[in-house]
């Protein structure tokens, strides 16, 4: 298969683009690979698949980025698969941390609970876009790389309101499945927070299942800057597609949101965790990820379930991390 690097750049926001039908090429291409598609599943639907996505992205224009400059980024994501194995990937992504300098210690570091309150909450991606677009062009263009505030929070780096499109080098996505002809257009809505707006294929191995329908995606995603002339970077995705059911089902996803936030709580209370404030490394947080893999990868949502039952036996108050008033710089 032959990648098709498409890149842009514009000096406003590209707009939000919902998902697009796939082009004639890739529709010829799709009918001639009958193994594309996630048919011939040998068991039943599994209510949980794990995401490794270790890939490389890259658009075509410069970055002053150094090399080896690192960011940890967390999902909160919709992950939507169709029959044919198309997927969407849609929702939040938060910067969690960054190492700009390769220091060997995260800076700006956030508690992930944060985030999956956030995405708990009731905010409506259309407002938050519009109100985004409005900052970028009124000022976020203009003195974001210097330091402005956006609704009452300074920051410094990329602008609220600007977008990124990469192109995702073919990878495998978790065991048994291959991502490919994956194009990400993400759109800065806050200080840390992107919406995103990713579009992509699955294959999968004989005997290896996806089960069609939407998906709850929780994961970390650490991006290292390559020594390349263009915009690139290594990315490291591990997380876990929790299913949701057919259709996407808002009830579910918070039911499994709230007892996510449970079971960090009960680990961290109880010393299993680092605290928020000191991942282990620049080089990956390796222990703090592998850490948060027990909570993410569980096989089933009653293991989390089991888990919030025990934080609640213990009748303690949830963990508040401290609140981050600067973000300094990002991708």
């Amino acid at each position: 298969q032959q990648q098709q690097q498409q890149t842009r750049s514009s000096s406003a926001p590209p707009p939000f683009k919902m998902v697009q039908e796939p082009s004639v090429e890739e529709g010829k291409q799709l009918a001639e690979d009958t193994s594309l598609s996630t048919k011939g599943r040998a068991a039943g639907p599994q209510q949980t698949v794990r995401v490794e996505f270790g890939t490389r992205k890259f658009m075509g224009k410069a970055s002053r980025t150094p090399a080896d400059a690192k960011w940890l980024w967390e999902f909160v994501s919709q992950m939507d698969v169709q029959e044919d194995g198309r997927f969407t990937l849609t929702g939040d992504k938060y910067q969690r941390a960054y190492d700009y300098t390769n220091s060997g210690k995260w800076s700006g570091v956030r508690n992930p609970c944060d985030f999956m309150e956030q995405s708990l909450g009731k905010s409506d991606p259309k407002q938050m876009l519009a109100a985004a677009e409005t900052h970028y062009l009124d000022k976020g263009k203009r003195w974001a790389h210097r330091g402005t505030s956006f609704d009452g929070k300074w920051y410094k780096g990329m602008p609220v309101g600007g977008s990124h499109n990469w192109t995702y080098e073919d990878a495998q996505f978790g065991p048994g499945m291959l991502a490919y002809h994956v194009h990400w257009q993400e759109t800065k809505v806050h200080t840390d927070r992107w919406l995103l707006n990713v579009t992509g294929r699955l294959k999968c191995d004989a005997g290896q299942e996806v089960q069609p329908g939407s998906y709850l995606l929780l994961g970390n995603q650490v991006a290292t800057r390559l020594a390349e002339k263009c915009n690139a970077y290594h990315v490291q995705l591990n997380g876990a597609m929790h299913y949701l059911g057919a259709a996407f089902d808002q009830e579910r996803r918070d039911e499994i949101l709230r007892m996510q936030i449970k079971a960090f709580n009960f680990f961290k209370l109880n010393g299993e965790l680092p605290s928020s404030s000191s991942p282990s490394s620049a080089a990956g947080g390796a222990q703090d990820l592998a850490l948060l893999k027990k909570v993410r990868d569980c096989p089933s949502a009653d293991e989390v379930a089991a888990m919030a039952a025990a934080a609640a036996a213990t009748a303690v108050s949830p963990v508040k991390s401290g609140k981050q008033a600067v973000i300094v710089i990002d991708e």
